[in-house]
Formats: structure tokens, C-alpha cells, sequence
């Protein structure tokens, strides 16, 4: 009995090492499989192993003048047989070439899943999916390039197929353009984005920033087809401003305290013929029926105008002074007058009430006026000059007569 406890753990000793290495041994009686006393383990390897697990990738024997084959470095395989569509084979193999090769395939084909490169990671079909939390394949980032795009794209909560981003949530895409341009696109739940739609914000190569879907030259270019181009508001008084270009094509410009935009009223317009209206919509281009034709004017303000200073440019009336002016005379003057109730080459009132009054021409009007009677008061100083003389000589006279 004591013979035999002894004997027990001498056969361990003895035997223990055959037993591991035979764990480690494939199935042929190839010897390139050890464990090493320190604890790494090297499989298909003439040395000793590099690392704690050191596999060593195999070639495949192929026949004269084929392509060499390669067999995995590691295989994953899983047979899976449940009466459903996931029925099959999977199996991942791990390849160790010029890039770490990830490839997928049912047991029998297999196709690139992924490489990684000291430069940086291929995925196959040129997409990558991070950040996968919802409850649908499309609750994702998707990193890939499209061929009928021309361009890489980064999309959030959808995928590209079939010439369209698609998937049941709301997506949001960034989309770069083989000529440098960048896109942002965006399209609530439900739908699908076909290329060079739903455009919020593009970047062209050449600094061009259009916000909106329009195509525009401008540096800078702002679009929107039913909702207001700017909004300000300030949530803590409710004051609401908007600037937006109506379906007249003008420029209107809102504000109120309505806090939605559908009430604010129309503070001024800036008409696509150019004209500014400031505290009403209407633009009279005309008054009295067609009478007075004002379409030339370029503001029109309700309500009045205050202002500190108003410079005109116009004709002014010096030549008043020219020698061939014809200067009426006072009674010339007073014939007009008592004949159509007002100054000669001068509006009546009548006219003024029925055509509005030209600021500059009146002033010109009235500067021409001021400088006639100044060239009557001349004349009449001149005469007055010469009676004083005449009668300063007759005073003369009568006194020596008296003598």
C-alpha cells in the first residue's frame, strides 16, 4: 500500500508534461505547439512564442500557377439551427496580413468585414456604424461613401441604399461633395432623403454659406419657402420681430408680441422694385385717379417723417439773375394774382391737395420768388434813390426862388 503512494504521484510527474503538450498538439504530428514554463503558449511555431498567445498564420497548398491561400489565424464558428431565417453557419476569421482582416461567411464563402491598418480602419461597402442604442438597425452613425453621391457622408439615424438615406427615424446628414462642397441635410421621422435634397446648410468650396435649400452665388444666402428667413425673440417679454421674404417676392419685416409669428404686423416692406414702404403695405404708385404719376419715388412713410436735417440736391434758382430772364412786373404780378388767386409759375393749393408737394422743386419755386422780389425790391430802391435826388435838386430850386 505504501508502494502505491508512491508510485501515484511519480507517474503525475512523469506523465503530466505528455499530457499538456497533447492538449496543445493538432491532430497531425506536427510539433510547433508549446507551453512554456513562464505562461505563453505559441501554436504553429518553430520558436519560442513573442507574446502570452503567439499564433503563427499558415499558407493553404494550392496547385501550380494559383494564387497562395492563406489559413486563419483564428476562426470563430457557430452552427445555428432554429427553425427560423437564422438558420446556417457563421463563421469570422482573423487573417494577419499587410492589415488585420476581419472577414465573415457561412462556412463555405466568406467576404471582408473589416480591415485595420496602421493608417486607419476599411470597413467593407465603405461604412461604419457607431453608437447603435435604439430599437431599430437605422438608430445608428453611419461613416461611408456613396457612388451616385460622389462624396463621403456622415449620416445619424439612417442608412444610404438605393440612391436614398432611409430609415423610420428622423436623420440628419453631413455630405461631403467630390468638387469640396459640404452639405447638412436633415428629414423628421418617416421619410427618406434623395441626393441633393433637404438642404439646410451648404459650404461651397469657394466660401459660399447658403443656409436653406436654394442654390445662390453670394457669399452668404438664406432661403426658406414657407417660414420666416430670420426670428428674433425675447422669451422673457415676449417681443417677436421676423424678417422673411413673402410670396410676392419682397422683403417684409414684422414685429409684435403675438410669441408665434402669425400676428405680427407688418412694419415695413422692401419691394422687389426697390421701393421702401415704412408703417403700411399699400404702394400707391399714382394719385388723384392717375393724375400725378409717382412711381419713380422710392420711400414711402405713413404717418410722417421727423428728422433733424434734409439735404436735397437740386437745380437752384439763380438763374433768376440771368440777363434774359423775363422778371414780370408788379403789376404783371398783381394781374395773376387777382386773376387765378395765386403767384405765377407756382402751384395752387387746389393742385397741392390733389398731387402732394415735391420737396425740392417747391423749395426751387420758392427760392425763384424770393430772388424776383428781391430784383423788384432793387428796382424800387433804384427809383427811390432817384426821387430822393430830384427832390433834394428841387428843394435847392424853391429855395433860391424864394430869395
Amino acid at each position: 500500500m505504501k508502494n502505491s503512494l508512491f508510485f501515484y504521484p511519480l507517474f503525475a510527474l512523469l506523465f503530466a508534461p505528455v499530457f499538456a503538450f497533447a492538449q496543445w498538439s493538432p491532430n497531425t504530428t506536427s510539433t510547433l505547439s508549446s507551453i512554456h514554463r513562464e505562461g505563453s503558449v505559441g501554436i504553429g511555431l518553430e520558436e519560442s512564442p513573442y507574446a502570452r498567445l503567439h499564433v503563427r498564420q499558415e499558407i493553404r497548398p494550392t496547385l501550380p500557377g494559383q494564387e497562395v491561400g492563406f489559413i486563419p489565424t483564428l476562426r470563430l464558428h457557430r452552427d445555428v439551427n432554429t427553425g427560423s431565417w437564422q438558420d446556417g453557419t457563421y463563421t469570422w476569421d482573423f487573417f494577419a496580413n499587410e492589415a488585420l482582416g476581419i472577414y465573415a461567411g457561412d462556412g463555405t464563402t466568406s467576404s471582408l468585414a473589416m480591415f485595420i491598418r496602421s493608417t486607419g480602419v476599411d470597413v467593407a461597402g465603405q461604412r461604419l456604424k457607431l453608437g447603435y442604442g435604439g430599437t431599430t438597425s437605422e438608430d445608428n452613425m453611419t461613416i461611408g461613401y456613396g457612388n451616385s453621391l460622389n462624396g463621403h457622408y456622415i449620416t445619424f439615424n439612417g442608412t444610404y441604399g438605393e440612391g436614398l438615406w432611409q430609415g423610420p427615424n428622423g436623420k440628419a446628414v453631413i455630405h461631403s461633395y467630390e468638387d469640396g462642397s459640404l452639405f447638412f441635410l436633415t428629414q423628421p421621422a418617416g421619410g427618406s432623403i434623395g441626393p441633393g435634397e433637404n438642404r439646410r446648410l451648404s459650404i461651397r468650396p469657394e466660401g459660399t454659406v447658403i443656409v436653406g435649400d436654394s442654390e445662390q452665388d453670394q457669399t452668404l444666402s438664406i432661403s426658406a419657402r414657407t417660414n420666416p428667413i430670420l426670428r428674433f425673440n425675447r422669451a422673457d417679454t415676449g417681443t417677436d420681430y421676423e424678417v422673411l421674404n413673402n410670396s410676392d417676392g419682397d422683403l417684409e419685416f414684422r414685429g409684435g408680441t403675438d410669441g408665434e409669428g402669425t400676428d405680427l404686423s407688418t412694419n415695413m416692406l422692401l419691394k422687389a422694385n426697390g421701393r421702401l414702404l415704412i408703417g403700411t403695405t399699400e404702394n400707391p404708385s399714382d394719385l388723384n385717379g392717375g393724375e400725378t404719376d409717382i412711381s419713380d419715388y422710392r420711400l414711402y412713410v405713413e404717418g410722417g417723417i421727423l428728422t433733424k436735417e434734409i439735404r436735397v440736391r437740386e437745380i437752384w434758382a439763380d438763374y433768376v439773375f440771368d440777363d434774359d430772364y423775363e422778371l414780370l412786373s408788379l403789376n404783371q404780378v398783381k394781374d395773376h394774382i387777382d386773376e387765378y388767386g395765386h403767384l405765377h409759375n407756382t402751384p395752387s393749393a387746389e393742385e397741392i391737395d390733389r398731387q402732394g408737394l415735391e420737396l425740392g422743386g417747391m423749395m426751387v419755386n420758392q427760392q425763384e420768388k424770393i430772388e424776383e422780389i428781391f430784383l423788384h425790391l432793387i428796382e424800387l430802391n433804384d427809383k427811390l434813390a432817384s426821387l430822393q435826388q430830384e427832390n433834394q435838386s428841387l428843394r435847392k430850386q424853391l429855395k433860391a426862388a424864394r430869395r
